[in-house]
Protein backbone atom coordinates (compact mmCIF):
# COMPACT_ATOMS: atom_id res chain seq x y z
CA UNK A 1 0.00 0.00 0.00
CA UNK A 2 1.20 3.57 -1.12
CA UNK A 3 0.19 6.68 -0.31
CA UNK A 4 -0.02 9.53 -3.30
CA UNK A 5 -0.05 12.98 -1.52
CA UNK A 6 -1.69 15.78 -3.62
CA UNK A 7 -2.31 13.57 -6.92
CA UNK A 8 -5.19 16.02 -7.99
CA UNK A 9 -6.58 12.81 -10.20
CA UNK A 10 -3.71 12.72 -12.43
CA UNK A 11 -2.10 9.85 -13.92
CA UNK A 12 0.99 11.60 -13.51
CA UNK A 13 2.52 9.39 -10.45
CA UNK A 14 3.49 5.92 -12.10
CA UNK A 15 6.57 5.09 -11.84
CA UNK A 16 7.93 1.20 -10.52
CA UNK A 17 10.60 -0.12 -8.54
CA UNK A 18 14.23 -0.47 -9.46
CA UNK A 19 16.72 -2.66 -7.51
CA UNK A 20 19.46 -0.54 -8.38
CA UNK A 21 18.41 3.08 -8.20
CA UNK A 22 15.42 2.88 -5.95
CA UNK A 23 12.82 4.74 -7.54
CA UNK A 24 12.14 5.17 -11.40
CA UNK A 25 9.54 7.06 -13.62
CA UNK A 26 7.55 4.70 -15.76
CA UNK A 27 4.88 5.00 -19.00
CA UNK A 28 3.01 1.92 -17.08
CA UNK A 29 0.51 2.47 -14.51
CA UNK A 30 1.30 0.07 -11.61
CA UNK A 31 -1.36 2.03 -9.30
CA UNK A 32 -2.62 -0.82 -6.97
CA UNK A 33 -6.38 -1.32 -5.74
CA UNK A 34 -5.21 -0.74 -2.14
CA UNK A 35 -3.37 2.69 -2.87
CA UNK A 36 -4.13 5.85 -1.22
CA UNK A 37 -4.50 9.31 -2.46
CA UNK A 38 -4.89 12.02 -1.26
CA UNK A 39 -5.43 16.10 -2.33
CA UNK A 40 -6.64 19.17 -1.32
CA UNK A 41 -9.26 19.15 -4.11
CA UNK A 42 -11.65 16.74 -5.68
CA UNK A 43 -10.35 14.91 -8.53
CA UNK A 44 -12.08 15.67 -12.34
CA UNK A 45 -12.65 11.70 -12.46
CA UNK A 46 -14.03 9.63 -9.41
CA UNK A 47 -11.34 7.36 -7.51
CA UNK A 48 -11.36 4.57 -5.41
CA UNK A 49 -10.03 5.35 -1.81
CA UNK A 50 -9.13 8.92 -2.14
CA UNK A 51 -9.04 11.45 0.72
CA UNK A 52 -9.86 15.25 0.94
CA UNK A 53 -7.18 16.37 2.89
CA UNK A 54 -4.08 18.55 3.08
CA UNK A 55 -0.55 17.95 2.93
CA UNK A 56 0.16 19.47 5.46
CA UNK A 57 -1.66 17.51 7.86
CA UNK A 58 -2.23 14.00 6.57
CA UNK A 59 -5.21 12.10 8.55
CA UNK A 60 -3.00 9.06 8.88
CA UNK A 61 -1.62 7.22 11.74
CA UNK A 62 2.31 7.26 12.08
CA UNK A 63 4.04 4.87 9.89
CA UNK A 64 0.60 3.88 8.34
CA UNK A 65 2.54 3.38 5.15
CA UNK A 66 5.61 1.82 3.58
CA UNK A 67 6.22 4.25 0.93
CA UNK A 68 4.30 8.19 0.43
CA UNK A 69 5.44 9.79 -2.99
CA UNK A 70 4.63 13.11 -4.46
CA UNK A 71 5.14 14.28 -7.84
CA UNK A 72 5.09 18.22 -8.41
CA UNK A 73 3.18 19.03 -5.56
CA UNK A 74 6.04 20.27 -2.96
CA UNK A 75 6.37 23.70 -5.18
CA UNK A 76 2.33 24.51 -4.38
CA UNK A 77 2.04 24.19 -1.28
CA UNK A 78 2.68 27.01 1.84
CA UNK A 79 4.13 24.83 4.04
CA UNK A 80 7.06 22.56 2.23
CA UNK A 81 8.53 21.77 5.89
CA UNK A 82 5.17 20.56 7.57
CA UNK A 83 4.33 18.33 3.92
CA UNK A 84 8.04 16.97 4.17
CA UNK A 85 7.31 16.11 7.97
CA UNK A 86 4.08 14.88 7.61
CA UNK A 87 5.09 12.44 4.70
CA UNK A 88 8.04 11.72 7.01
CA UNK A 89 5.51 10.42 9.89
CA UNK A 90 2.98 8.34 7.88
CA UNK A 91 5.33 6.42 5.95
CA UNK A 92 8.92 4.51 6.06
CA UNK A 93 10.35 5.60 2.60
CA UNK A 94 9.45 8.64 0.78
CA UNK A 95 9.97 9.77 -3.22
CA UNK A 96 9.33 13.89 -4.03
CA UNK A 97 9.54 15.02 -7.38
CA UNK A 98 9.84 18.83 -7.56
CA UNK A 99 11.00 21.39 -10.00
CA UNK A 100 14.95 22.21 -10.06
CA UNK A 101 15.16 26.11 -9.42
CA UNK A 102 18.44 25.86 -11.81
CA UNK A 103 16.92 24.68 -14.61
CA UNK A 104 18.33 26.89 -17.44
CA UNK A 105 15.20 27.60 -19.84
CA UNK A 106 13.41 28.33 -16.66
CA UNK A 107 16.06 30.60 -15.80
CA UNK A 108 16.24 32.16 -19.68
CA UNK A 109 12.07 32.53 -19.52
CA UNK A 110 12.05 34.08 -16.16
CA UNK A 111 14.95 36.84 -17.89
CA UNK A 112 12.83 37.34 -20.93
CA UNK A 113 9.44 37.69 -19.46
CA UNK A 114 10.79 39.86 -16.49
CA UNK A 115 8.58 38.13 -14.22
CA UNK A 116 8.62 38.18 -10.32
CA UNK A 117 6.46 34.60 -10.29
CA UNK A 118 8.92 30.67 -11.05
CA UNK A 119 8.72 30.59 -14.84
CA UNK A 120 7.23 29.10 -16.51
CA UNK A 121 4.39 27.99 -14.04
CA UNK A 122 3.31 31.16 -12.02
CA UNK A 123 1.15 29.17 -9.69
CA UNK A 124 4.26 27.82 -7.97
CA UNK A 125 5.14 29.56 -4.36
CA UNK A 126 8.63 27.96 -4.28
CA UNK A 127 11.11 25.93 -6.15
CA UNK A 128 14.68 24.27 -4.94
CA UNK A 129 18.37 23.88 -6.17
CA UNK A 130 19.54 20.52 -4.93
CA UNK A 131 21.29 22.40 -2.08
CA UNK A 132 18.20 23.88 -0.94
CA UNK A 133 16.40 20.92 -0.96
CA UNK A 134 19.33 19.10 0.94
CA UNK A 135 19.03 21.53 3.47
CA UNK A 136 14.86 21.01 3.71
CA UNK A 137 15.59 17.21 4.10
CA UNK A 138 18.24 17.91 6.97
CA UNK A 139 15.65 20.72 8.79
CA UNK A 140 13.21 17.93 8.79
CA UNK A 141 15.41 15.64 10.20
CA UNK A 142 16.28 13.20 7.30
CA UNK A 143 19.72 10.89 7.95
CA UNK A 144 19.33 8.63 4.78
CA UNK A 145 18.36 10.39 1.45
CA UNK A 146 19.42 11.14 -2.04
CA UNK A 147 18.80 14.08 -4.12
CA UNK A 148 19.60 13.69 -8.06
CA UNK A 149 18.30 15.68 -10.92
CA UNK A 150 15.32 13.96 -13.11
CA UNK A 151 14.18 14.51 -16.81
CA UNK A 152 10.48 13.85 -16.98
CA UNK A 153 9.73 15.63 -20.14
CA UNK A 154 11.27 17.74 -22.54
CA UNK A 155 10.91 21.40 -22.35
CA UNK A 156 9.47 22.70 -25.89
CA UNK A 157 11.63 26.21 -26.05
CA UNK A 158 13.36 27.27 -28.92
CA UNK A 159 16.40 24.95 -30.67
CA UNK A 160 19.41 27.04 -29.59
CA UNK A 161 17.96 27.12 -25.71
CA UNK A 162 17.91 23.20 -26.20
CA UNK A 163 21.40 23.10 -28.01
CA UNK A 164 22.66 25.57 -25.04
CA UNK A 165 21.10 23.08 -22.50
CA UNK A 166 22.86 20.09 -24.40
CA UNK A 167 26.27 21.39 -24.40
CA UNK A 168 26.23 22.60 -20.86
CA UNK A 169 28.20 20.88 -19.20
CA UNK A 170 26.82 21.77 -15.48
CA UNK A 171 24.27 19.17 -14.39
CA UNK A 172 22.03 21.45 -12.31
CA UNK A 173 21.62 23.27 -15.30
CA UNK A 174 20.56 20.73 -17.57
CA UNK A 175 17.48 18.91 -15.80
CA UNK A 176 13.79 19.84 -15.49
CA UNK A 177 13.45 18.14 -11.75
CA UNK A 178 14.82 16.81 -8.55
CA UNK A 179 14.07 13.45 -7.39
CA UNK A 180 14.24 13.25 -3.49
CA UNK A 181 14.14 9.28 -2.03
CA UNK A 182 14.42 9.20 1.57
CA UNK A 183 14.28 7.15 4.75
CA UNK A 184 12.34 7.56 7.41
Amino acid sequence: MRLDVGCGGSGASEFKENVDTGYVFSPLSIRKSEDIAIDIRKPKQKRENFVLATAEALPFKDKAFPFAFSTDVLEHVNGPVYMVEEMKRVSHKLLIVTPNSLYLPGILMSMVRKSQKYEPYPDHVAIWSKAEMEGLLNRVGFKNYTVNWLEMRKHKAHWYVRLLVALCPFPALRYRALAVVAEC
